[in-house]
């Protein structure tokens, strides 16, 4: 998204280049990776990347959950994400830990062929569903209100 909102300079690409390979580490003194990147920008370049990057919603799907307990790493996350990269993200979705989907790919077969019914097929409906229904608006609360929906799909995951 960054890259199609700047100009065809090579300098810019190789700086680019260079953050994309930094490590991401969280110090309140540290500016964010991408206002790094636009301080090196001329202003309207930088007004046209941030206004392309602050249009960007990505949807992030926790995959191979072991309970709602897992999702405690939500707000981390989103304090790194914004913090080091000026991003929002939203939660959409949650799929267990499932050894149906391990025996589906012994098998040769998807998921939702060989085993539909399991935890992670139904999961993997709702979130198509979800999808769907969600994806041309945003999600307010999309962190609690996973974290509320897992609970309840699986009560029994919790606080192992």
């Amino acid at each position: 998204m960054i890259e199609h909102a700047l100009p065809q300079d090579r300098s810019i690409h190789r700086k680019l280049q260079t953050l994309y390979t930094s490590p991401l580490e969280l110090k309140s003194n540290q500016p964010s990776l991408l206002q790094t990147l636009l301080s090196s920008l001329d202003p309207e370049i930088a007004e046209k990347v941030l206004s392309s990057w602050h249009q960007f919603r990505p949807r992030l799907v926790f995959n191979r959950g072991l309970g709602p307990d897992d999702l405690s790493i939500i707000p981390k996350l989103e304090k790194n994400l914004s913090h080091q990269l000026d991003l929002t993200v939203e939660f959409i979705g949650y799929i267990p830990e499932d050894l149906a989907v391990l025996n589906s790919l012994r098998h040769g077969k998807s998921l939702m062929s060989f085993a539909s019914t399991s935890n992670a097929g139904q999961d993997m409906i709702r979130l198509a569903r979800r999808v769907l229904r969600l994806w041309d608006q945003p999600i307010p609360n999309s962190a609690s209100q996973l974290q509320q929906y897992t609970q309840r799909l699986y009560p029994e995951s919790s606080s192992q």
